[in-house]
């Protein structure tokens, strides 16, 4: 026996012998005490320091038993045993005779060689940095209780380690010899239990046997910062084994798990075998076994490679199994032959950024039980080569797994294959290419395929109640299933049973896949590279049964069709067409993009026209085949073209149908037989139908005001009562649909009763309120405060095509506009049938009935006379000022004329209602009426504008009995009075504008109504300089000045909209706001006549004045004043009688 002691000289010394002076008591019981202080030695035993021992030259026995009492056992060199058996080397058992610290021995390094038994207890050894605790050619040792940083053994026999830590708290370095236990050379079983391992930089275990090697890790912890947390190399017989029982290994970094540092290797030809383990935050497990492999209830959380198998033996059990979170593949096993199989249960793969089950080159069945495999990248699971997946036991699932190619759930390669014994659950699996679910790398049916290749898929669980795929997503083509092969080719039952072959006769009549049995429940979810070219009934419903479509079409008419590419089993596939005619058509593309959609079904459009006037053709549709492929028989979509004859307004040109001639000349038209049902696009005031009759086509480019939409509208001359809007119907859109009736207010039609005649009550009403208000305010022409008002309503109300474009309305002011041109201003039924030639009726009978009214009134009934008093007579010219513009919009509607032409034919109709001809026996009534009103309201103009110079020239040459415009004096005043001498004519002036614009725009409103708004203002600017010093009174003329420029303004504002193209917005707000501004002019008027009529009351009142004295007032003041004896109020109350006598 050799004790070493290696001093500041790094010299060995080598005791000899033992002094006689130190023999114990016992030679078969060497116990020596190691002391640390001197102090605390227990009587009567050989104690001394730990320098003191290792200057001893020989002991007398073998044995020896060293114990360490507690404190710090410091030593400057190394700590040497050699050739000694039992060696015992322990730390002093706690006790009242000693502090509670435990033995620390300080030194480079402990040598213990050549030991047949070792055993070291209760020590802490402190070593400097890198140093070692030394184990060789130790046949039975243990290690208990110790705290150690390295530990290095080689031919190490036997060796236990238990409740011990080996932790080290620096940098190890590179090489394997960097290693908390490091295990080389002839060591046989080690077996380490309830043990901590820990390095900062380096390994934890590393374990290298030359010929057999059996380890035991039990209850046990490693943490390795950096390195390899375990490494076992050996190469023994299947016999032994490698087993880890209820460990944790972890890793302090989290950089470990972006890398392969700080893993666990075991290569063994043994049994490897992992129980109870935890594996956080580190590398990676690899493990090699040409024995059994088993792991069960192993966690692996964390790592950067997961758990990898490779070049497995004969089995490889996996039980209750997780991997989760890993940077790379989570499970990956390759290599494995076809002995033994791999058995995965309950094994649960999350949430790895790579795949989650990954088999290379694996030759053998793998049979799944009660798996999920959950949230991974690049495809959940992972098969190549010949691996049969067999999914067994209990059911498993396959959900939420995510590729940025193919194969979201799983990817397999042609070999593969899956047998189905219980059902699988995909669940929202992704790919951005083909297959959410289930990828199949073999697509291509070539001829001639062996009938012993295997099927894909075979179900051997029937059940077509269980849901296998929800809510996979395959982004080209295949939400769930693409790719694989599933007839001429042959299925394995179970063992016992006759392998069965399934064929496609003509390879056609398989294509649904509903005769085989074991694709029972989800052959409708398979999709594979297209086979045939099929139509369909929707986008997802395929119809593949009809091979042959008829369709008869119009010469250059485009067909569209919704077409699919589709797959083994009918699913839906990504594909390209190629199309080809027979010689009597031509086939043009709609798009040169050919290619399906891999989804759902897509529309396809072809024009085709024929050739040399031929009645029709064939085309045929397919999939372009990929080299190599067979295109099966019936796989192409045949369709027979029959030709028309162009339809009613198109005529065959060029191969064609196409505008004829009378649609072609009209503005705002076009032509396509692609928009059919509805040929013919037409815009603006155009109106087109078919002569039955004549067999042509009737074409007219004046539509009326609110007949006809003008917007874009695509119409068949078979009913051209599309064109028409707001409920119209007929020649010109001229009656209302049947059931309809006309409203009053509008050219709208609706569906109206006989009840609204009731509102005869409030029209009648509503007039005596007008001639009230006119009172109360004096708001009368006599006055002339609303003359130039009435002049801007009227003239809006004749450019309202312009202002007001398709009918529209503006709340509030429309209706302050139409009273003023005495409309109603509103929508309203009236009876039921009233149509165009009645309402014309209406329009002349209101005006004229409620004049009619109040002079009746007025001439017998003295009560009314005396209320209306001397504004009787002013009143009255108002309300024939304000008719005479409906009355001139009444008479141009009835003299309105419209030809229509068709072929060499033509007719004339009234342009109001189509359907009415001209001067017939029903519009002639109407014709002489307005004739005569015409008439009556020329000489009423002229009369108004000429009074000035009349007056003059009658009262010299005519009698006053026999003068016309002596006895009209009050009337004429009532217009006259509030201008300038030099001014009288001005009413009628403004008559006379009225009357020209009217005839102007009958005209241009259905022809070129853009120029109305430019004529307008022309006239308007016009008016407005002439206009200085009209009215008598200053704030009058401001008036006047205002709703001329506001006129003015506002039509140039419109032009300027219509040319720079603005929308109907636009030109509806100028018109609001135009409009608002004369409202408010109006409003201040009606307050300015009000506050003037209640001080010239109160005035009265506080004078006591009576009508006598009023009188007596009024004709002192007209005898001063020879200007104020012609003002009109005067005149009109001295000659009232007079325009009663007329």
């Amino acid at each position: 026996m050799d004790l070493i002691s290696a001093g500041q000289t790094n010299g060995k010394i080598y005791s000899k012998a033992l002094a006689v002076a130190y023999c114990q008591e016992s030679e078969e019981d060497a116990v020596y005490y190691v002391t640390a202080t001197g102090n605390d030695c227990p009587l009567h035993t050989q104690c001394h320091s730990i320098q003191y021992y290792t200057n001893v030259s020989d002991w007398a026995i073998d044995s020896i038993t060293l114990i360490f009492l507690p404190d710090e056992h410091m030593l400057e060199g190394s700590f040497s045993i050699k050739g000694m058996s039992p060696v015992i080397l322990r730390g002093a058992s706690q006790s009242a005779n000693y502090s509670n610290r435990l033995a620390t021995i300080k030194c480079k390094y402990v040598f213990i060689t050549d030991v047949f038994s070792l055993s070291i207890d209760n020590l802490n050894f402190n070593h400097i940095e890198y140093s070692h605790i030394h184990l060789r050619d130790i046949s039975y040792g243990i290690i208990s209780q110790t705290s150690a940083q390295l530990l290095n053994i080689k031919q190490g026999y036997y060796l236990t380690i238990l409740q011990s830590q080996f932790i080290v708290d620096y940098g190890l370095g590179d090489g394997i010899s960097r290693s908390s236990i490091y295990l080389d050379s002839r060591t046989a079983v080690i077996v380490i239990n309830e043990t901590l391992i820990s390095t900062v930089n380096g390994n934890c275990l590393w374990l290298v046997a030359d010929f057999c090697l059996e380890i035991k890790v039990m209850n046990s912890r490693m943490t390795c910062s950096k390195g390899l947390n375990i490494r076992a190399t050996a190469s023994c017989p299947a016999a032994t084994s490698i087993e880890f029982n209820n460990a944790t290994i972890d890793n302090s970094m989290e950089a470990a798990r972006y890398s392969y540092e700080a893993q666990i290797g075991v290569t063994y030809n043994g049994n490897v075998s992992f129980t109870d383990i935890k594996l956080v935050n580190v590398g990676q497990l690899s493990l090699t076994s040409v024995g059994t492999l088993s792991l069960s209830r192993v966690s692996i959380t964390d790592t950067s490679g997961g758990l990898q198998i490779d070049k497995c033996g004969h089995e490889v059990n996996l039980f209750d199994v997780s991997v989760i979170s890993t940077t790379h593949i989570g499970l990956y096993i390759s290599n494995c032959n076809r002995e033994g199989s791999i058995n995965l249960t309950r094994v649960y793969i999350s949430q790895n950024h790579r795949s989650g089950l990954e088999l290379y080159n694996v030759q053998r069945k793998v049979f799944i039980d009660n798996c999920t495999i959950s949230n991974n990248n690049n495809s959940g699971l992972y098969a190549s080569s010949n691996t049969e997946l067999v999914f067994a036991g209990h059911p498993s699932t396959i959900a939420n797994n995510y590729s940025p190619a193919n194969g979201g759930g799983m990817w397999i390669n042609e070999n593969a294959r899956i047998t189905l014994y219980t059902p699988v659950k995909f669940i929202n699996n992704t790919a951005k290419g083909y297959g959410g679910a289930i990828y199949i790398a073999h697509n291509r049916i070539s001829p001639p395929y062996p009938l012993a290749a295997n099927c894909t898929i075979s179900n051997f669980y029937y059940s077509s109640n269980e849901s296998y795929f929800q809510n996979n997503f395959g982004g080209i083509s295949g939400n769930d299933i693409y790719g694989g092969l599933y007839w001429d080719c042959t299925y394995y039952p179970p063992l016992d049973e006759i392998p069965l072959i399934v064929i496609s006769y003509q390879r056609r009549f398989n294509l649904k896949c509903d005769d085989i049995s074991l694709l029972t429940s989800f052959s409708s979810h398979i999709t594979t590279d297209p086979v045939i070219v099929c139509m369909c009934s929707n986008e997802s419903t395929t119809n593949c049964s009809n091979r042959i479509i008829n369709r008869v079409i119009y010469p250059g008419q485009s067909v569209s069709l919704l077409l699919a590419t589709v797959g083994v089993c009918g699913g839906i596939s990504l594909g390209e067409l190629v199309t080809s005619g027979s010689s009597d058509i031509d086939v043009s593309l709609g798009d040169t993009n050919q290619q399906t959609n891999g989804k759902l079904c897509k529309k396809f459009t072809y024009k085709i026209q024929p050739n040399h006037n031929s009645k029709g053709g064939e085309i045929s549709l397919r999939h372009k085949a990929y080299s190599g492929e067979d295109i099966f028989a019936g796989s192409d979509l045949k369709i027979n073209i029959t030709f028309l004859m162009c339809p009613h307004g198109l005529v065959l040109s060029s191969d064609t149908c196409q505008c004829n001639s009378a649609i072609e000349n009209i503005k705002g038209t076009q032509c396509s037989i692609d928009w059919l049902p509805h040929p013919i696009k037409r815009s603006g005031n155009n109106w087109l139908s078919h002569h039955n009759e004549y067999n042509c086509t009737m074409a007219h480019g004046n539509c009326p005001f609110d007949y006809c939409n003008t917007s874009t509208v695509y119409l068949n001359l078979t009913h051209p009562d599309l064109q028409c809007t707001n409920g119209r119907s007929g020649t010109l859109c001229g009656k209302c649909k049947p059931g309809l009736s006309l409203m009053l207010g509008s050219n709208h039609c609706q569906s109206c009763d006989n009840k609204y005649l009731s509102l005869l009550i409030p029209f009648i009403l509503g007039g005596l309120a007008l001639v009230v208000f006119l009172l109360v305010c004096n708001l009368t022409v006599s006055v002339g405060s609303i003359n130039g008002l009435l002049f801007y309503a009227n003239i809006i109300k004749l450019n309202e095509a312009a202002l007001l474009p398709n009918g529209s309305s503006i709340p509030v002011l429309s209706q302050f506009i139409a009273w003023l041109n005495l409309d109603l201003g509103i929508q309203t039924c009236f009876f039921n049938g009233l149509d165009g030639y009645w309402k014309t009726w209406l329009q002349f009978g209101f005006s004229l009935m409620l004049i009619a009214a109040i002079i009746a009134c007025c001439k017998f009934s003295s009560k009314l006379s005396h209320m209306f008093g001397r504004n009787v007579v002013a009143v009255l010219s108002t309300l024939i000022f304000m008719a005479h513009s409906k009355l001139l919009l009444a008479i141009r509607n009835v003299l309105m004329l419209a030809i229509l032409k068709c072929g060499d034919k033509q007719w004339y109709v009234w342009s109001i209602d189509g359907t009415i001809g001209y001067l017939s026996p029903i519009h002639l009534p109407l014709f002489i009426f307005s004739l005569i009103v015409m008439l009556i309201g020329l000489v009423y103009t002229m009369s108004i504008f000429s009074s000035q110079w009349m007056t003059k020239f009658c009262g010299k040459h005519c009698h006053s009995s026999w003068d016309p415009f002596y006895r009209l004096k009050p009337f004429i005043d009532s217009y006259t009075g509030p201008y300038t001498d030099k001014y009288r004519y001005w009413t009628g002036l403004l008559l006379l504008v009225r009357l020209l614009l009217t005839a102007i725009f009958s005209y241009s409103t259905g022809t070129v109504p853009q120029i109305n708004s430019y004529i307008v203002a022309l006239v308007a600017f016009i008016l407005l300089i002439f206009s200085r010093g009209v009215y008598r009174r200053k704030g009058i003329n401001l008036l006047e000045y205002l709703y001329l420029f506001n006129l003015g303004l506002l039509s140039l504002l419109n032009s300027l909209s219509d040319h720079m193209e603005f929308s109907y917005y636009v030109t509806s707000v100028i018109t609001a706001g135009s409009i608002s501004l004369s409202l408010l002019a109006f409003i201040a008027t009606v307050i300015a006549h009000i506050i003037m009529k209640t001080k010239k009351a109160n005035s009265c009142s506080s004078t006591h004045c009576s009508n006598k004295n009023n009188h007596k007032v009024l004709a002192y003041q007209d005898s001063l004043n020879e200007e104020e004896m012609y003002s009109p109020a005067d005149i009109v109350n001295r000659r009232e009688s007079l325009i009663y006598q007329f």
